[in-house]
């Protein structure tokens, strides 16, 4: 207990009374708010933070001395749900849903189809060239090639890659150089005729302007003189 020494000549010693409560204490527990917190604290609330939904009460519980709001707290309503498709045709769709303020966003999106390419070249004795391009993509991964007899397939990137690769024999591009030999395949046995890249072959079209053309040289590598049919399994990446 405070105590107050005074100075008479008897020298008394007299308790000293105890301080009155503030305005600011005796108006707490009476209306619930702060006087000296602008624009009130209010301490009956359950909680200091507001909930999801916007009312005056709830607003100024976080305000503190009169400045703009200084503590904010996540919403629980968002939601993230994805499915996926099952069986063949390669596709999955994939269903975003995002509930604030009772708003709905659906974003759906596909995975690529593999397709084919076909072509068919005149007829050729054997050891002869055909030259031409087959429409495929601006990009793409090459995943299986057939022929519909003994044949060498080579695809380029460029037709100038296509033109100075001509003459190469059964030996690999030359390492370590701009070669534009996206894929080298000889087919040379009935047992290999339909043949399964692994790992698949990268490639695109690297004229300028970029098209979904690719180089493409079909050998004769089989005794006798025939037309022959290519068709090549591809996924497109970029169309």
């Amino acid at each position: 207990m405070a105590r107050e020494f005074l100075q008479p000549r008897d020298q008394v010693l007299v308790e000293a009374p105890p301080p009155a409560p503030s305005q600011a204490s005796s108006d707490r527990w009476s209306t619930g708010f702060l006087k000296d917190l602008d624009p009130n604290l209010g301490l009956v609330t359950r909680c200091p933070l507001p909930p999801i939904s916007f009312t005056p009460d709830s607003n100024r519980q976080f305000y503190r001395g009169g400045q703009i709001p200084q503590t904010r707290i996540l919403s629980n309503a968002t939601q993230l749900s994805v499915s996926q498709s099952s069986g063949g045709g390669g596709t999955t769709i994939n269903n975003v849903s995002v509930n604030s303020n009772s708003s709905t966003t659906n974003v759906t999106s596909s995975l690529p189809t593999a397709l084919t390419a076909s072509l068919t070249t005149p007829s050729l004795d054997p050891t002869n060239q055909y030259f031409t391009t087959i429409s495929m993509a601006h990009t793409f991964t090459l995943i299986q090639a057939n022929a519909s007899s003994l044949a060498r397939i080579r695809i380029y990137s460029t037709q100038n890659a296509q033109t100075i690769d001509a003459g190469r024999g059964d030996v690999p591009p030359t390492s370590e150089t701009q070669h534009g030999v996206i894929a080298d395949l000889f087919l040379d046995s009935p047992s290999s005729l339909m043949w399964n890249l692994s790992p698949a072959a990268q490639g695109s079209n690297l004229d300028s302007p970029q098209t979904s053309a690719q180089w493409i040289t079909i050998d004769n590598i089989g005794p006798a003189t025939t037309t022959v049919t290519i068709s090549l399994l591809y996924v497109p990446e970029e169309s």
